[in-house]
């Protein structure tokens, strides 16, 4: 009976064993000469570089650097690794050249019922990374001339596919403190549009001729 109940703990310390050698095996850790999601831990709402892996990271002069990950994200962190602006937008355009030094970043969206309200978007200022205007908004244009036009629920359109029209929702034309300077009425949904299951549309399917114009 003891050797019986020896084998059983053997047994069990080898099952114990194997397991924690296929997690250790199993556990992803951040690959070499790139960043990924792997290099970085949460804790609370802060996300940040794991400690072993701040020395890869060149900092600027005013303290911050700017980290690509992939597949997609941009962030900047500050000294201790922490991110301080993360999606920072940079698929379209460099956000090293937005005017007046004021970019555009991203965040995901905590309820989202389509697509197109997946992420909000706000603004911070490049000389030391600081958000400016919060990510309250569902788009956010660049600002021109110290202007910005944004809007929350809205939705884009194509337009000949190489720029978009906005429909529904709220408009508006702030300015880099964050000031309304016009609110701009936005135009409903075409009854024909791009726009997939928001008044408009399946994405893909032709539009429904007017009446009276329909084939036999």
């Amino acid at each position: 009976m003891r050797a019986f109940c020896i084998g059983i703990l053997l047994t069990l310390a080898c099952l114990a064993s194997g397991t924690a050698a296929n997690a250790s095996n199993n556990k992803v850790t951040c690959p070499k000469g790139e960043w990924t999601a792997a290099c970085f831990e949460h804790k609370a709402e802060e996300r940040r570089i794991k400690p072993e892996y701040l020395g890869r990271v060149k900092f600027q002069r005013n303290g911050f650097a700017v980290v690509h990950l992939e597949p997609y994200e941009t962030v900047a962190v500050n000294r201790k690794g922490i991110v301080v602006v993360p999606g920072i937008e940079s698929g379209n355009y460099d956000y090293r050249d937005a005017e007046g030094g004021i970019a555009t970043f991203s965040v995901p969206a905590k309820k989202s019922t389509s697509k197109f309200d997946q992420y909000n978007c706000g603004f911070f200022r490049l000389s030391d990374f600081k958000i400016i205007i919060p990510p309250i908004y569902n788009r956010c244009g660049s600002f021109h001339q110290q202007k910005a036009f944004v809007c929350k629920n809205c939705r884009p359109d194509c337009i000949e596919c190489n720029r978009e029209a906005y429909y529904g929702g709220e408009g508006f034309v702030i300015n880099k403190k964050h000031e309304i300077l016009k609110r701009v009425s936005l135009p409903k949904l075409p009854s024909c549009s791009t726009v997939e299951g928001v008044g408009g549309y399946p994405k893909d399917q032709p539009c429904r001729p007017p009446d009276g114009l329909a084939g036999d």
